[in-house]
């Protein structure tokens, strides 16, 4: 059997039931008895009480569609047909289809077509009946709408798709001819298959009744009961009246708040137009999942085949929309079609684009794999990232850039920024944290000498400016923690602070974060010596292996300022004021001070720095320990590991002994010790 399956219903004297009465008069094999029950359901009709029931010929036609009788979809045309064979008014012949699978006419299609049935038959059994469409293709449906309020059309459009999708139903209070004319625009406007899912009824006594997505009634009806249940549109727009009425119409809160995606779908649609919309769904099938239902979910594919076909300006809502779709997309899109696309939305780049948009065209291009496009990407998001930063907002996210050429010219620009002045000002520390961070997530190489320029130009005159004792921030704290030259070129050049400013600044919060420094630089080695004097050695981390060493080293080269710092630092600390030396216990950091002072000291003297060393040993401890009590002498020597250094320090001592006289270093003094 071939073409559609058929149904005969109506009153008749015999049919398939084997008696008179309401029943299939004829059919073809192997409908399903619940398709059949379904059937009968859905084509009852009722007679307009507005018009005599004998003149049948006034009485609408209903063709009605489902794409769901049963598992079947049916489109049936519906006529009035008097009296009975009984003579009771009223009767009516329903002509079903069945239609199979999802090609041939659409249903609206078919109202008018020549095949109908409306007069029952002897045989009961009909044959497949082929489908040859009415007069209401394409070009009739154009010509009819012209003219028409295309306002009016956009809100059914957006009221039926609203309707397929569950929303309240649609009515059309309009002639059969009307309405079948209004359904075929509809379904030539819609994507085929959005057409063929939409049900229709072009008549109904009883609207409530019948479960359809679009159902008209007699333009005379009083709607009033029906607004809370339907999208009523108004009869007087629809029948090509005053465009401006709309008294009899209801706006549904859907209408009201239609996604802008259906907006600008309905939009393109219409612009297209009934003849052109074939075209329109062809050009964005190739980008379409299959699973795509209401209109505006045909905005990324349409967006999409606008793009790829484009010869001048694309809107930049088109732009974000295929922006935001393509990265989900690309995974069932033919490489070839992403890469297309892909190099359109790099083509079309506009410094408007969203802050994210690098970021998934970098993600993009890696997914796809072409170097040509991932250089591109890159190129577009180092740029976007870096000027962002020089404006002092955040930087778009960025994964680890791939082009070896990107990441050289990235590295320069991060070099430039650091400049200072470069882009008109320093960049403060928290934008170079950004930057910084920026670089570091991207594998950008940095440049350690630009990094101690920054360090030592702008960081150091803003960690200088601050407050003395308040804690650093939280950008300080990282650049200065994070990255070893600037660090590096930051603790030069505060070194190079006059002496008061310089100890004050060892003393607080910055001289604490030098002193965990594991950087052994001669301006960071001589921070955390002064931070050491005015903290003491209980909380300093493990030293450095040598540092001690070193210290001595950078104390030996240092300008005369910072060691005058140093040498006064440690006369303050090692001297012990009178309440000290009746002290029963020595505390053990000063101890270690001791040990570290006057190691430093004979480093100094060994080390060519004789003036140097001598002042410490001369001007420094040696009044520092006729304050000193045994007990304060005897820690200090379990504080040396060799025992070279142990028996130098008793030595030491001893000389200080012989030249002290009455006064200090174990003989009486008042409040003294022995």
């Amino acid at each position: 059997m071939t073409g559609a399956r058929q149904l005969y219903y109506t009153s008749c004297e015999y049919g398939m039931s084997g008696s008179g009465g309401y029943q299939f008069n004829a059919a073809t094999p192997g409908v399903a008895a619940h398709v059949l029950r379904e059937v009968e359901r859905f084509t009852v009709y009722e007679p307009p009480r507005s018009l005599p029931p004998e003149e049948v010929h006034r009485h609408p036609v209903n063709l009605c569609y489902s794409p769901d009788l049963g598992g079947a979809r049916v489109l049936s045309r519906v006529v009035s047909s008097g009296h009975d064979p009984s003579g009771r008014p009223g009767n009516y012949f329903a002509h079903s289809l069945l239609l199979d699978g999802d090609g041939g006419p659409l249903p609206a299609e078919l109202w008018g077509a020549g095949f109908w049935s409306d007069r029952p038959v002897a045989d009961p059994d009909l044959p497949g009946l082929a489908l040859v469409p009415g007069p209401l293709d394409r070009t009739r449906t154009a010509a009819w709408l012209r003219g028409r309020d295309e306002s009016l059309l956009r809100r059914l459009l957006m009221a039926v798709d609203s309707a397929i999708d569950g929303g309240a139903p649609v009515l059309l209070p309009a002639r059969d001819e009307d309405a079948a004319h209004w359904v075929a625009a509809l379904s030539h406007l819609l994507p085929p298959r959005r057409a063929r899912r939409m049900s229709f009824a072009t008549y109904s006594g009883n609207p409530e009744d019948v479960p359809v997505h679009v159902v008209a009634v007699p333009p005379e009806t009083d709607t009033c009961g029906l607004r809370d249940r339907f999208v009523v549109f108004g009869a007087a727009r629809l029948r090509g009246g005053d465009p401006s009425y709309e008294g009899d119409e209801s706006v549904s809160d859907e209408d009201r708040e239609t996604d802008p995606h259906t907006h600008s779908v309905v939009s393109t649609v219409l612009l297209s137009g009934v003849e052109y919309a074939p075209r329109l769904w062809s050009a964005a099938e190739p980008y379409a999942s299959g699973t795509e239902g209401s209109l505006s979910t045909w905005r990324p594919p349409l967006a999409a085949s606008r793009l790829n076909g484009a010869r001048g300006p694309v809107p930049e809502s088109d732009l974000r929309v295929v922006h935001a779709w393509l990265p989900e997309a690309m995974d069932r899109l033919p490489a070839g079609l992403t890469r297309t696309l892909l190099g359109r939305l790099l083509d079309l780049d506009s410094d408007s684009a969203n802050d994210d948009e690098p970021t998934r065209l970098q993600t993009m291009a890696h997914a796809c794999g072409s170097w040509e496009l991932i250089e591109r990407a890159e190129v577009l998001l180092a740029r976007r990232a870096l000027d962002r930063i020089a404006s002092g907002a955040t930087a778009p996210p960025v994964a680890p850039l791939r082009s070896p050429r990107v990441l050289v010219m990235a590295g320069e620009r991060v070099g430039l920024l650091l400049e200072d002045g470069a882009v008109g000002r320093a960049l403060e520390p928290a934008h170079v944290v950004e930057l910084l961070r920026w670089a570091r997530t991207a594998g950008v190489s940095l440049s350690e000498a630009a990094l101690e320029r920054y360090g030592a130009g702008p960081l150091a005159r803003a960690l200088a400016e601050r407050p003395p004792h308040v804690p650093l921030g939280r950008d300080l704290v990282e650049l200065l923690k994070v990255h070893v030259p600037l660090r590096r070129g930051a603790a030069r050049a505060l070194a190079a602070l006059p002496r008061r400013p310089l100890t004050t600044l060892a003393a607080g919060p910055l001289g604490a974060l030098f002193a965990a420094d594991r950087e052994a630089s001669g301006a960071v080695l001589v921070l955390r010596e002064l931070h050491l004097l005015h903290s003491g050695a209980r909380d300093a981390p493990p030293p450095l292996p040598g540092e001690e060493i070193l210290a001595a080293r950078a104390l030996a080269t240092c300008p005369g300022e910072v060691f005058d710092a140093y040498h006064q630092a440690a006369a303050e600390r090692l001297i012990l004021p009178p309440r000290s030396i009746l002290s029963r216990s020595v505390r053990p950091w000063e101890a270690e001070l001791v040990a570290r002072v006057f190691l430093t000291a004979h480093r100094l003297r060994e080390g060519g720095s004789a003036d140097r060393g001598r002042s410490l040993l001369v001007d420094v401890l040696e009044p520092a320990a006729l304050t000193w009590s045994r007990r304060h002498v005897a820690a200090t020597r379990r504080v040396f590991d060799d025992p070279e250094q142990t028996r130098d320090f008793d030595r030491w001592v001893r000389g200080i002994r012989d030249l002290g006289g009455p006064i200090g270093l174990f003989r009486l003094r008042p409040g003294g010790n022995r």
